[in-house]
């Protein structure tokens, strides 16, 4: 099988305040920040100093009960971003869209024209919506079930590729002369008719100077991971231990392969980062971090998370025996199960450090400590095969954002695992991925 010379990959997100979702309440932040253009504009154009390779913004279709304490992303990603394609020249935009609560077509030409307006650096994070407050934004009354949301997914991404591979090589013909300015016959219809989607097309759009858009997929259950070894160039996945990530991605290629590809995606984890000059400092701001969470709240969002009664769940106990034998069926996300549940000393945690645990993203990594110990983690897992790259998960974005970029990427670079200037033009070429990747040749024939 083929895969592309081995590079690492660094993506941030761009969570505002940051990824302590409460630390809007420390001093000097501006509680209104995430709804100002002007804060999004300087952490890109900050990332993109650094040469990372994409910026990564997250959504939900649906007002969370939780804003009221904790901001949320507000904007549509695929407006903020073309916003930032014009104020950024170099590094990738990804952004999350559902396709439980999307339709393919209308998702496929918005994608596709960020695509083109950015010059090639886009990217879908495709994911299926499992919050329960978000069914009744599109008249229904409790989301579907995980298998229905697992198949319409893989039906709505299927349309969506094809929808981009609608215009054939030289459909555009542009001759003044004759006023021919498309050939047709290079252009039909998709005429898709699946068990969700009945779509005509073809798209208003040409392939865009990356061919088309990344597809990421999120997730670490089995139907995530299934669904990633099929369709994703890149997969984005809460992993909390070196053993449980390598298992994880050695999982995924071998799943990649089996499904007739042959290029499997590249895994990029999340990691929370919280920095300091000296492992004090860091370890300082991340208490002053902590304070920030009121506790009963977060004790509500654990228990949602894991399927679990709130009144079951004391702070200063260790999690019910019941949960640490098995992840429950009754669990918001069986891959955010699987992260706790791979963490070690689980059952010497009370509630309490499990909250602390992963305050600041459910299931992902955490580094709390110097530039030099967050370069060691991130060398560590990428030289042991665990991923390709991270998706930096900035406790505060406006403080680790520029530590990161700083002090962190000077270490890689010196250690000769990142790069120096960006190589390429298009986000898909930066990861190694071909203008043309070969499951397209898995789609209908054009004419």
């Amino acid at each position: 099988m083929m895969s592309p010379a081995r590079r690492l990959h660094l993506n941030t997100s761009l969570l505002i305040p940051g990824h302590y979702r409460s630390a809007w309440r420390l001093p000097g932040h501006d509680p209104r920040g995430v709804f100002k253009i002007e804060h999004y504009v300087k952490t890109a154009r900050l990332a993109e100093v650094g040469e990372l390779d994409a910026v990564f913004i997250g959504d939900s279709p649906a007002l969370s009960p939780d804003v009221a304490r904790d901001p949320q992303t507000s904007f549509d990603p695929l407006i903020l971003l073309s916003a930032l394609a014009g104020v950024t020249s170099h590094i990738g935009l990804l952004g999350t869209a559902s396709t439980t609560y999307n339709s393919p077509y209308n998702l496929a030409r918005r994608f596709l024209s960020l695509d083109h307006v950015s010059g090639g650096r886009a990217g879908w994070n495709a994911v299926t919506s499992i919050a329960p407050f978000a069914a009744g934004n599109f008249g229904l009354d409790e989301p579907p079930g995980l298998e229905e949301r697992y198949a319409r997914a893989e039906e709505f991404i299927e349309v969506v590729k094809l929808l981009w591979a609608s215009w054939g090589a030289g459909a555009v013909v542009g001759d003044q002369a004759e006023g021919v300015f498309v050939d047709l016959a290079k252009v039909p219809p998709i005429a898709h008719e699946g068990p969700y989607f009945r779509v005509q097309g073809a798209l208003t759009l040409p392939p865009s100077p990356q061919g088309r858009p990344l597809v990421v997929v999120s997730g670490g259950s089995s139907q995530g991971l299934a669904l990633a070894a099929r369709h994703a160039d890149l997969v984005f996945t809460p992993q909390q231990e070196l053993a449980a990530a390598r298992k994880f991605r050695s999982r995924l290629v071998t799943q990649a392969y089996a499904a007739g590809r042959d290029v499997a995606p590249l895994v990029s984890p999340g990691l929370i980062v919280v920095l300091g000059s000296t492992l004090g400092e860091a370890q300082a701001r991340r208490e002053e971090l902590d304070n920030t969470i009121e506790l009963h709240d977060a004790l509500e969002r654990l228990a949602t998370g894991l399927g679990v009664d709130s009144g079951e769940l004391r702070l200063d106990q260790p999690l019910p025996s019941s949960l640490l034998r098995a992840p429950l069926e009754g669990a918001a996300s069986q891959g955010f199960v699987r992260a706790i549940l791979a963490v070690n000393d689980l059952e010497q945690l009370s509630v309490r450090d499990v909250i602390l645990q992963f305050a600041g993203g459910p299931g992902h990594g955490k580094v709390v400590g110097t530039p030099e110990m967050v370069a060691n983690h991130i060398e560590g897992w990428y030289r042991a095969e665990a991923c390709d790259g991270f998706t930096l998960l900035p406790g505060d974005v406006a403080v680790d954002t520029e530590l990161f970029v700083d002090h962190v990427v000077p270490i890689l670079r010196r250690r000769n695992l990142y790069h120096h200037a960006y190589e390429f033009d298009t986000l898909r070429e930066r990861y190694g991925l071909s203008a043309d990747p070969n499951h397209f040749s898995q789609l209908k024939e054009l004419a």
